[in-house]
């Protein structure tokens, strides 16, 4: 007898029994057990050794010839496996090409394009015009060259010189700036014939950027009590903030005392010269001058008992302690800031030479006046950014997403503001010694095939959208034809535009023009393509 729970295992010649008794409670307790690798190891060896003693009698195993049955089945498993991985990734890197039902095909081997016309594979241009051609933005099937020469072929159609590739992006962010580099102090070059300093003449390199700056340790934006002293087409222009913040330009007269005076200025400061392309993108105000008032000296009709007369400066002081600059002018009294308050009392020393200052009940009890157009003058004088340390002068546009605004801004710098990557990144342009100043001497592009822009104007609150445009990161520039409504359908789903950025056109004009992309303009035929009047060489030692 044995008692519950134990086990008993007979082994003998020719059979193998293994048995457990348990009892009632044994199983009862039992419940879930972890198995060992070791237990399923050892559970499967007594398996084999079963059916060893039950089909050949013997339980020793000195041969096993399941194992020689199971590793061919095995190996031959593994190696349909690697077939049919190898077969998988051969398809990927080389795809059989499935001419027959393609739109556009690619020699594999030496990357020529074809568009399929009718019944025949014309070479075209580029991928754009290939996909412009289908209305399709197809990708191209790879294929060998015996396989292409059994369709006939036709002459060259597309659009020459248009970009290969146009891939949309979804930035948000839309930045573009134009930015001048003036040669100053020992980097001006030496006149031939004098030898002396070309400072007025001194060469002005022009910069389109389309991306994020990268300001650092030598570049910034320049303060709202900043300025900059530039020079264009023979006058002499101030660049500064408005006091709501907006970067703007006026024209003035630096050897006026009265206006020098007021914005702190010197007939001596150096002005610097700007690119047509730079004084363009600011926005322009009036001359800054002395504002001319009718009537200096007289009293105005709601003087009464005052003693007021037109000319007069006046001063309050809110709550706060900040002071407030006030003109009196024939009809009223109008709020001035301190430049221009300056000015007017330079101007009019007859009538006072210092503000009076009055109460806010007395100045709440006369009426206002919108008489002086001056609210465009800084609100008191600047400080020049320094043209010798910083030659740099920049302004850049920036629009975020759905913001109902954009910004604006000037930066100035020792530099760039690109990083030294970027900086290798700049694309001269070809066009721009010919161009009269139309194009940018050079152009700054992230490597992402380029953007998908609409223009606009400079202005921050500017709701005018007007064409588009595709901005290549080769600084070229093409316009999409949308003029129809059709064939613009057509255009922008073959190069699967979806997301335009605004951008502005002062800059975006400043990128070197190409051909316009349109289905129609890619359905042409070409025996040749004429050469480009506007061409540079290139170096042997930078090809090797």
């Amino acid at each position: 007898m044995f008692r519950a729970g134990s086990s008993v295992q007979w082994i003998g010649v020719g059979r193998v029994v293994v048995a457990e008794l348990e009892g009632p409670e044994q199983r009862r307790r039992r419940g879930f057990r972890l198995t060992a690798k070791y237990q399923v190891s050892g559970w499967r060896f007594l398996y084999r050794r079963l059916q060893h003693a039950l089909v050949r009698r013997d339980t020793r195993m000195i041969d096993d010839p399941q194992r020689a049955q199971s590793s061919p089945l095995v190996l031959g498993i593994l190696l349909g496996v690697v077939v049919c991985l190898g077969a998988v990734v051969w398809g990927l890197f080389s795809p059989a090409g499935q001419v027959k039902d393609a739109k556009i095909v690619m020699d594999k081997d030496s990357g020529a394009l074809y568009v399929r016309v009718g019944d025949r594979l014309d070479p075209v241009a580029n991928l754009t015009s290939a996909r412009l051609i289908v209305g399709q933005p197809d990708s191209p099937v790879k294929a060998g060259a015996a396989e292409i020469d059994k369709y006939p072929r036709g002459s060259l159609v597309g659009i020459p010189g248009a970009p290969n590739d146009i891939r949309d992006a979804e930035d948000p962010w839309s930045v573009w700036t134009v930015c001048d580099t003036t040669m100053t102090g020992s980097a001006v070059p030496l006149d031939p014939v004098s030898g002396l300093p070309t400072t007025a003449r001194s060469p002005v390199t022009t910069t389109a950027i389309g991306g994020v700056l990268t300001k650092g340790a030598d570049t910034a934006t320049m303060g709202g009590d900043q300025a900059r002293l530039v020079g264009y087409d023979n006058r002499t222009w101030l660049i500064y903030s408005r006091p709501d913040g907006v970067v703007v330009r006026s024209t003035l007269d630096i050897t006026d005392p009265i206006v020098a005076d007021a914005l702190g200025l010197n007939a001596e400061d150096l002005v610097l010269p700007i690119s047509q392309g730079l004084f363009n993108a600011i926005p322009a105000e009036p001359p800054l001058i002395a504002p001319a008032i009718p009537g200096v000296g007289e009293r105005p009709a709601f003087a009464e008992n005052r003693p007021l007369t037109v000319g007069t400066i006046l001063t309050a002081r809110d709550l706060a302690g900040q002071q407030t600059y006030y003109a009196t002018l024939p009809d009223g009294v109008q709020e001035v800031s301190l430049t221009a308050a300056t000015m007017i009392r330079a101007a009019n020393p007859q009538v006072s030479t210092e503000p009076v200052e009055i109460g806010p009940d007395e100045l709440a009890a006369l009426p206002k006046s919108t008489m002086l157009a001056v609210s465009f003058y800084p609100k008191a004088a600047v400080e020049l950014v320094s043209a010798d340390n910083e030659p740099v002068t920049c302004w850049s546009w920036s629009h975020f997403g759905d913001e109902p605004t954009a910004r604006t801004e000037v930066v100035t710098g020792r530099t760039l503001p690109l990083r030294p990557e970027q900086v290798k990144a700049i694309v001269p342009m070809v066009s721009a010694p010919t161009s009269e100043g139309m194009t940018a001497d050079q152009v700054y592009m992230p490597s992402t095939t380029g953007r998908f822009v609409q223009v606009t104007s400079a202005a921050t609150d500017s709701r005018l959208r007007e064409s588009y445009f595709w901005v290549a990161d080769t600084g070229v520039r093409f316009g999409l034809d949308t003029s129809d409504r059709e064939s613009g359908d057509v255009t922008l789903t073959a190069l699967k535009l979806h997301y335009p950025v605004p951008a502005p056109w002062v800059v975006v004009s400043l990128f070197a023009p190409g051909p316009t992309l349109s289905q129609k303009d890619a359905l042409i035929r070409h025996d040749g393509v004429p050469l480009n009047p506007v061409v540079a060489g290139l170096d042997k030692k930078e090809v090797k």
